[in-house]
């Protein structure tokens, strides 16, 4: 048989799982079955419906759609970028822009940001946790670059920042530039929040090794919205100098519940004047892949920032979201313990806890066969979606 498709394309992995695990249990549920759905990473409320927040229905629901089916700017617009900076950067807006060079863009939900950053900012190798999202791997190996892992967790359950920079170090003497994902807060797939102090700590160790060779932090800030303590990277930042890059990847499809809108953006923070470089690289590659960004979602979201009344709504629906979250996570860690015995890795915030278990796999496909619906990772562990998990009585 003839071959038509190129052979480098065709990556080994399997990041849609959770889709189709979802699927299934929604399919079986809607045929009558009793089923447990703990899948899919996102919000739901306790009546079993996405969690979107309710003036961006309204807004949606009442929008002339005849502004919004005109193509958006490739970068989002300068409404939508201030927008962006001042909620990801809150309280500490004003100051960070006078001390840091910051700029940003809309994207294609935090998948495109990522793959912006894993373009046009991985030289060769990128360092990723040995515990976390699948997608990081798929997206580097679409663009060739290697992978690098470091330790998530020390003996202790925190985040292993000894082994981190350790790997670093090892391996700076062979690379050009120094590429490192950090997921935080409210880490994908285990739920752990960075403190002020850990985020100290990995701040100046990276400084230090930026003297030396250029160091990019991707900092993944998916959930940012759905934990305590979720600025605190930017709280540091403000006190103490940060030397390197910073791009953070923002993903407004959670925040605001618009999963399937498909909104995101890419924030340049750094004492670097590549400002300009940052966005006519992002630019090309927006123009090369998805073209243009989602106008009826950048307009939705403008508007809720339009009116600080607005604004606090949208923080007290996101608190009930953070507090609904902690009720079900601790359901299902007792659930969990009191019949397989074990507790989740460290989980302190956001949409998933993660157990560790020998055979996940063939444990997942038992539960599935009862109607219980998990994720599987690395054959041994078991993510549970708590944003989805809504309990056997529904």
């Amino acid at each position: 048989m003839k071959k038509y498709i190129n052979q480098d394309v065709l990556l080994t992995g399997d990041s849609t799982l959770a889709f189709s695990l979802n699927h299934e249990a929604n399919k079986k549920r809607k045929n009558g079955e009793k089923v447990v759905n703990a899948t899919v990473g996102s919000m739901y409320n306790s009546d079993g419906e996405l969690a979107c927040f309710s003036l961006i229905d309204k807004y949606l629901k009442n929008e002339k759609l005849n502004s919004s089916r005109a193509y958006a700017q490739i970068d989002g617009g300068s409404k939508f970028n201030r927008n962006i900076q001042k909620w990801i950067l809150d309280r500490n807006y004003e100051y960070l822009i006078k001390k840091y060079n910051v700029s940003s863009l809309a994207t294609m939900g935090g998948t495109g940001a990522l793959s912006i950053c894993f373009k046009n900012y991985i030289d060769e190798t990128v360092f990723l946790p040995s515990i976390g999202w699948s997608n990081y791997e798929l997206i580097a190996n679409f663009f060739n670059k290697k992978i690098n892992y470091y330790s998530l967790f020390n003996n202790e359950g925190n985040l292993d920042i000894e082994g981190l920079i350790e790997t670093i170090k090892i391996e700076k003497k062979n690379l050009k530039k120094i590429t490192i994902l950090i997921n935080d807060p409210a880490h994908n797939p285990t739920g752990y929040s960075l403190s002020k102090d850990e985020w100290k700590k990995i701040i100046r160790e990276l400084n230090e090794i930026n003297k030396e060779t250029p160091v990019v932090l991707l900092l993944d800030v998916a959930y940012i919205d759905f934990a305590k303590e979720n600025r605190n990277f930017f709280e540091i930042i403000s006190d103490i100098d940060m030397d390197f890059l910073c791009l953070v990847s923002v993903s407004l499809s959670k925040t605001l519940g618009i999963y399937g809108y498909r909104l995101g953006s890419l924030i340049y923070i750094g004492k670097a004047n590549e400002k300009e470089e940052f966005l006519t690289s992002s630019k090309i590659f927006v123009r090369s892949t998805w073209s243009n960004p989602n106008h009826l979602a950048i307009k939705a979201f403008n508007y809720v920032f339009n009116d600080e009344n607005n604004v606090i709504l949208l923080k007290q629906f996101l608190k009930n979201n953070i507090d609904e979250l902690a009720r079900r996570a601790e359901k299902v860690i007792n659930i969990y313990n009191e019949k397989l015995g074990g507790l989740p890795l460290t989980y302190k915030d956001g949409f998933f806890l993660t157990f560790k278990k020998d055979d996940a796999n063939e444990f997942a496909l038992k539960l599935k066969n009862e109607n219980i619906y998990v994720l599987p990772l690395q054959n041994k562990y078991l993510r549970f979606a708590v944003c989805s998990y809504l309990g056997e009585e529904n």
